[in-house]
């Protein structure tokens, strides 16, 4: 959710996390179904509104 709401793409988040493409879609998709929501802008959104909290991430966690 993190770097989601950092607006990163999939496929940046593929290479952060060391993870395949396949795998980042379907948690990016779970998160859209859990908030009801088909972008990652309402994602965020909603988070947001529901009191969930995004913590800032370090530049070293993003192997910046």
């Amino acid at each position: 959710m993190d770097r989601l709401a950092l607006g990163l793409f999939n496929k940046e988040i593929v290479r952060d996390l060391q993870m395949t493409k396949e795998t980042v879609k379907i948690h990016v998709n779970a998160i859209y179904r859990i908030h009801g929501t088909q972008t990652w802008v309402s994602a965020v959104a909603a988070m947001a509104v529901l009191g969930g909290r995004l913590r800032p991430i370090a530049a070293a966690e993003l192997g910046a």
